[in-house]
């Protein structure tokens, strides 16, 4: 009967394995089965995609580098430079053309990848129903409903690059045979390169791996010669990337949102963190004390204190220093609500997984592994209960909201465009104008070209712009500028508006309002939301 209430309250080895494997597919299937056969392509980075492929259904492997080079800011050294990113997304192009099926599918399984690797490396150091538990507070956070639910974000190939890299951190460090040591630093290594090439605001968690590949290199757990190609290839990875933002930062003195770089603001979003952090370290030393205090009541000595809890204090500071980095990268109050709080919206689960770990360490230091076997499971309880209303209505949080959101959305996106494709094909002599409002409109315009012309339009295209009532700031102003100048000169993409509107006599023009009314004195006429 013990054997059998142990084996339940405490699955090791393949029993957790399994179960990890069942469950992140159950949520997986759960979060993205419906996307999967129902959803389609959507008006912003999907167009991407189209661009990529041309006028055909697949891109040749062949062409996967070339596409690179000509086609992104890869081959330009200039931009926001994410060479993984785009390597990534082309990949995928040539793997599953224009099959949206397909593209869903993969986010799918970088998602179980997300889950399944992070949920592993927290079993490897707590019991496993704790490890459930920490997990929930990380997979509820709002900003994934910007995130899984599109096919264009940088954080799809940010998020399961950061759980594989902490899962190959965690087996470096614990595995006891030398090939999966070596397996681990692989993974740690190009998970760290995913990480950098992706998205410059990825560059600080990256640090753990050259971290962690010095350290295991140091305690014999891996080749000192591994250790420093490994290292030395996460090194030029992240000069190349540097180089290139800090140089385009330092020519535009402003950031990519054509925010100027200001020391005040600067200041305030140090500020801004270390009003966070403070509470942190607080409850931090306060354990800290009481553990201290715990060693010394039981007649222990201080040895088995003080690796743990430099050891915390160690990964404290370097989550912190995430945090402040997005601080200093958006300069703006965290959380947004939005996929821009990956990764500083985790750094709050992962304290309550450290200061958990530390809590059931000293524990097991101090009273006995039994003891600190049953206060994870009080602890986890704890926890599930705090969230169980979150578990319970999970099927209407803001992610399945945004999922089924994303299903209609985009059914009725590309149902519009197909539409506006066949009258094109039919009246190739009409003009198609795009009713451009506000500035906000600049990508979708582009998005949208991209889509008609991908898709068979021959017709001429033309933008016809609205202005905002009032300036939006300088980023936006540009835009302005910009969608102006295509109205009124054109160039190889857009028709002059004028030669347009010379040639569609007699309603002989096609009007599609991006996210606005349509003009009625065209004979067709079409709507497009976001």
């Amino acid at each position: 009967m013990t054997s059998k209430l142990d084996t339940i309250l405490f699955p090791k080895g393949r029993v957790a394995l399994g179960l990890i494997a069942v469950l992140t597919l159950s949520i997986t299937i759960y979060v993205m089965g419906r996307q999967i056969w129902g959803a389609n392509w959507w008006l912003i980075d999907d167009h991407e995609i189209f661009m990529f492929l041309g006028d055909h259904n697949h891109l040749p492997f062949s062409e996967l580098f070339s596409t690179m080079l000509a086609k992104t800011e890869v081959g330009t050294w200039q931009g926001r430079y994410r060479p993984i990113y785009y390597f990534l997304r082309i990949l995928e192009t040539c793997l599953w053309g224009n099959n949206v099926h397909l593209w869903y599918l993969t986010l799918a399984v970088t998602m179980a990848i997300f889950i399944g690797a992070l949920w592993w490396a927290l079993s490897r150091f707590l019991p496993f129903w704790l490890s459930l538990a920490a997990l929930i507070p990380v997979i509820t956070l709002y900003f994934w409903s910007d995130i899984w639910t599109r096919l264009g974000p940088s954080e799809i190939y940010g998020a399961p690059a950061m759980s594989l890299m902490i899962a190959g951190i965690v087996g470096l460090l614990s595995f006891d045979k030398s090939w999966q040591r070596t397996v681990s630093a692989i993974v740690i290594t190009a998970s760290a390169i995913v990480l950098i090439g992706s998205k410059e605001t990825f560059l600080p968690i990256a640090a753990a791996a050259p971290a962690a590949l010095i350290f295991a290199a140091t305690t014999k757990r891996l080749s000192v010669l591994a250790a420093v190609v490994l290292v030395a290839l996460i090194g030029i990875s992240g000069i190349i990337v540097v180089a290139v933002v800090y140089k385009e930062l330092a020519a535009a003195g402003t950031d990519i949102y054509a925010n100027k770089i200001d020391e005040s603001l600067l200041q305030n979003a140090v500020r801004s963190s270390l009003a966070d952090l403070r509470p942190v370290f607080l409850g931090y030393l306060a354990a800290a004390l009481v553990s201290a205090i715990a060693a010394r009541s039981t007649g222990k000595s201080l040895a088995g204190w003080w690796k743990p809890t430099a050891l915390i204090f160690a990964l404290l500071a370097f989550m912190s220093a995430i945090l402040i980095s997005q601080y200093l990268a958006y300069r703006t109050s965290i959380p947004t609500h939005t996929r821009y709080d990956f990764p500083a919206m985790l750094f709050r689960p992962f304290v309550g997984v450290l200061l958990a770990w530390y809590c059931l360490n000293q524990t097991r230091e101090y009273f006995g592994s039994r003891k600190s076997e049953y206060a994870s499971v009080v602890l986890a309880i704890l926890v599930i209960g705090y969230y169980l209303p979150s578990i319970i209505h999970f099927g209407s949080s803001p992610l399945m909201r945004a999922a089924n959101e994303n299903v209609r959305r985009t059914h009725e996106f590309f149902s519009t465009v197909e539409a506006i494709v066949s009258s094109a094909k039919q009246n190739p002599s009409d003009p198609v104008l795009l009713e451009a409002y506000g500035a906000g409109a600049y990508e979708p315009i582009f998005s949208m070209q991209q889509f008609l012309s991908s898709l068979g339009v021959k017709n001429p295209i033309s933008i016809r712009f609205y202005p905002d009532a009032k300036s939006m700031g300088v980023l936006y102003d540009g835009l302005e500028r910009t969608l102006r100048g295509l109205q009124d000169k054109g160039d190889n993409d857009f028709q002059a508006l004028s030669t347009s509107l010379d040639s569609a006599n007699d309603r002989h023009c096609i009007s599609v309002g991006m996210d606005g009314p349509a003009s009625s004195t065209c004979a067709s006429d079409f709507e497009i939301k976001w």
